[in-house]
């Protein structure tokens, strides 16, 4: 995931990722208690934005004031204005990031662009003027498509985790420097377009829709890959003991990457390298 370490950008460990996954199924993300057991008011402090979310999913086809009584009819209407607002562009996203930090954006090294309110729903030409940029975050927002980044000529850290990219695309611009790629908890289910990125030494794409372990095959071309996080991906999660060194799992990924050193936060070991060249 692309939050765990680094607040909302940072990579995180197998294990990280295991614990966050083991919360999730235990409950921690469903409903907050009060809603859950029928009352008709929110917990004090309950964040706007977790209101949204349970207005417009688990809570879709029960009318609001049923839910929250008269919080909904003192708070409701701004509420749900709030939920209505346009997304933000990037050039506002950049602009917040200025004001924040007290600097110019294209000389920045490090720009953050993650978690916007209203999120980000498209990447757009105005990132070609991060011109010193090494390290994009664009992670926690509404992004559905990955569009050109020609004209980010330093760009070596791609942050993308959290959002809602089905495919890795238009990523030709930056392929002469991206050296790391952090896709985690998107809807990816194919790993096509990575040829091109000969530069590129970490892909962490924990929780997205990887099914087929042929996909990767398409990973075996990129020499300098030396790091790979999956976990949580279909192939990961309905392997046997995916953590276990040796495990099938492990070595029919090393199979097909044979280049990699850490696999899902573990160093490859010796022996089960071997087994990879022999599976």
């Amino acid at each position: 995931c692309d939050s765990s370490t680094h607040s909302h950008d940072g990579p995180c460990t197998a294990r990280e990722a295991f614990s966050r996954e083991r919360q999730a199924s235990a409950g921690d993300f469903s409903l907050p208690r009060p809603l859950a057991c029928g009352l008709r008011h929110p917990p004090r402090g309950t964040p706007s934005l977790f209101l949204d979310s349970c207005i417009s999913t688990s809570l879709a086809r029960v009318p609001v004031s049923v839910v929250f009584g008269p919080w909904e009819r003192r708070h409701g209407r701004a509420h749900r204005a709030r939920a209505m607002s346009k997304p933000t562009t990037v050039k506002e996203a950049i602009k917040n990031f200025e004001t924040e930090k007290g600097v110019v954006a294209a000389n920045e090294e490090k720009v953050l662009l993650f978690a916007q309110v209203p999120p980000i729903e498209k990447m757009d030409a105005t990132l070609s003027t991060l011109k010193a940029c090494k390290h994009l975050s664009l992670s926690t927002n509404n992004i559905e498509k990955i569009s050109s980044l020609s004209g980010m000529d330093s760009l070596m850290i791609l942050s993308l985790g959290k959002n809602l990219i089905k495919k890795i695309e238009n990523l030709d611009g930056v392929a002469d420097t991206l050296e790391e790629l952090w896709i985690s908890y998107n809807l990816v289910e194919k790993l096509a377009n990575f040829e091109k990125l000969t530069k590129l030494r970490v892909l962490y794409m924990s929780n997205n829709k990887v099914a087929s372990m042929d996909e990767l095959n398409k990973l075996g071309e990129l020499d300098g890959l030396r790091e790979l996080l999956l976990v949580n991906n279909p192939i990961y999660s309905e392997a046997e003991e995916p953590l276990q060194l040796c495990s099938d799992y492990r070595v029919q990924v090393l199979k097909r990457v044979p280049q990699l050193v850490k696999l899902d936060g573990i160093p490859v070991d010796g022996e089960e390298r071997e087994l990879a060249k022999t599976a």
